[in-house]
């Protein structure tokens, strides 16, 4: 695989790695910690901690918001870093590991494999991460989002394709490829296309980094593949909003919204059904976002980024 020249490379992402991350002119924004490193994904705990995937080194942080603690769960040996994360029964995760490079911003293709973390054990016991599959054919797996408590969507950035895959049995295989809204445009940097990923209600919600969209489409809710209508039609991805800056991560609201962490766009922004944005927060370098799970902080956005730093701001 053809390695870009790391300066060409950096120099299309130095406006949004190398200013210090910071929600600036909202006052509600409060910085609560500090990773040190790129912070590519987050979710939120039933106990009200967030869960944070490292791509830069591969580890998994939890913060707690609340005494703004930050601390190490794990290290998962064999890869240079953690991408996606999805929680699939209580306390227990899906994670996605491979080897892309935040030096050479290589995406490591045919690295990529996904483990089964497990959180819900009495705080003695260290918790470990186990090996669920491996998916040689994956050429950039990036974000991942919960089907079912034993079935887990995988976005592949690198083919602009989509994967179930079932945690008890490693059992993978594509639901849907659309080189429209999935693929990388050919002018991108990288081959980064389908980034983040939602499952609500028989329908999924995703964002193309590099093609700049969010998008829906109506899934089957026991396979995940495409839905099918009474007639034999199958659903085909709507397109809910073009025109954004590095759309990466993204947070479902109530409302049926959505809040887009761009790394390009220095922002965070509501995506309304209809498609109309709203900017809630200015961000630098902002990758995920996720909103707090406690009846305490259910108005709270929290936005990581890849300088490393973990903030909060109130969105309602």
């Amino acid at each position: 695989m053809r390695v870009l020249p790391l300066a060409w490379v950096l120099s299309l992402y130095e406006p949004f790695v190398t200013s210090a991350a910071l929600i600036r002119p909202r006052q509600d924004a409060t910085q609560i910690a500090q990773l040190g490193g790129w912070v590519e994904t987050m979710t939120a705990r039933s106990n009200g901690h967030l869960l944070l995937n490292r791509l830069d080194v591969p580890e998994l942080w939890t913060v707690n918001p609340a005494t703004q603690e930050a601390s190490k769960v794990l290290s998962i040996p064999g890869v240079l870093g953690l991408t996606g994360v999805a929680e699939v029964a209580p306390d227990v995760f899906a994670v996605v590991a491979g080897n892309f490079s935040t030096k050479t911003f290589d995406i490591g293709e045919g690295s990529y494999a996904v483990y089964r973390v497990d959180l819900s054990a009495p705080s003695a016991t260290p918790p470990t991460a186990a090996l669920v599959q491996r998916i040689p054919e994956g050429a950039f797996l990036l974000g991942a989002a919960s089907l079912d408590n034993d079935t887990v969507f995988v976005a592949d950035a690198g083919t602009g394709a989509l994967y179930t895959l079932t945690l008890s049995t490693g059992a993978y295989a594509v639901v849907l490829a659309d080189a429209t809204t999935m693929r990388a445009p050919a002018s991108a940097a990288i081959r980064e296309g389908i980034h983040g990923v939602k499952y609500r209600d028989g329908a999924l919600y995703f964002t193309n980094a590099f093609g700049g969209t969010f998008d829906r489409l109506a899934v089957d809710p026991a396979t995940g593949k495409p839905a099918t209508s009474t007639d034999g039609g199958v659903a085909q991805v709507a397109v809910i909003r073009r025109d954004l800056q590095g759309p990466e991560d993204f947070a479902l609201a109530a409302d049926g919204s959505a809040y887009v962490a761009m790394i390009n766009g220095g922002a965070v922004v509501k995506v309304a059904p209809d498609g109309t944005t709203e900017k809630v927060a200015t961000a630098s370098s902002a990758t995920t976002c996720v909103l707090g799970r406690t009846d305490k902080d259910r108005d709270t956005l929290y936005v990581a980024t890849s300088d490393g730093a973990v903030l909060s701001v109130q969105v309602a």
